[in-house]
């Protein structure tokens, strides 16, 4: 079964927000803000709530995240401040991985939403309105922005709704 564009770009915005969350997360734990312990069922929690993923990109994920649990673990029987220390080194390098897999995967999926916003979409009806050359108005939430894109499909920066592009509608109907 295919998505419609409508509901791909759902799920992609979905997917966004909560790997912008890890993002957080990973970051408060880096400047010591989050402890180690507090991180490991949020992670967990995230890749289950993640839609678009492949099967490669979680166990890459997974992988990650029990390395962390397991220096995590192992630097409790450490009795040596210095042993403790080369674990907690590896635990950073380690969130440092996770972290660039998530920001690979936010880049990929930001690459997908503009590869959809290329093509007019006829399940979409909404059109954004155009206020002057430079700014469009969301018909639903009445958000406005500034926008001069080309693309036949736009996105409102508010609500994320998927809208025709009122310049291109103007020029098909030309």
């Amino acid at each position: 079964m295919t998505l419609s564009t409508i509901d791909l770009m759902t799920k992609i915005h979905r997917d966004i927000d909560i790997l912008e969350c890890a993002i957080a997360r990973i970051d408060l734990c880096r400047r010591d803000a989050l402890h180690i312990c507090q991180i490991f069922y949020a992670l967990g929690s995230f890749l289950n709530q993640l839609q678009l993923v492949s099967s490669n990109w979680a166990a890459q994920y997974q992988d990650f995240t029990l390395d962390i649990e397991i220096e995590y673990a192992l630097s409790l029987d450490e009795e040596a401040e210095e042993m403790r220390d080369s674990r907690k080194k590896v635990i950073c390098t380690c969130l440092d991985g996770l972290k660039e897999l998530i920001l690979n995967k936010i880049k990929d999926s930001k690459n997908t939403l503009l590869e959809c916003l290329n093509f007019s979409d006829p399940d979409v009806s909404d059109i954004a309105t155009l206020l002057d050359a430079q700014w469009l108005m969301c018909p639903k939430c009445t958000d406005a922005w500034e926008s001069v894109s080309p693309r036949p499909m736009v996105i409102c920066p508010k609500c994320k709704r998927l809208l025709q592009n009122p310049r291109v509608c103007q020029r098909m109907a030309n």
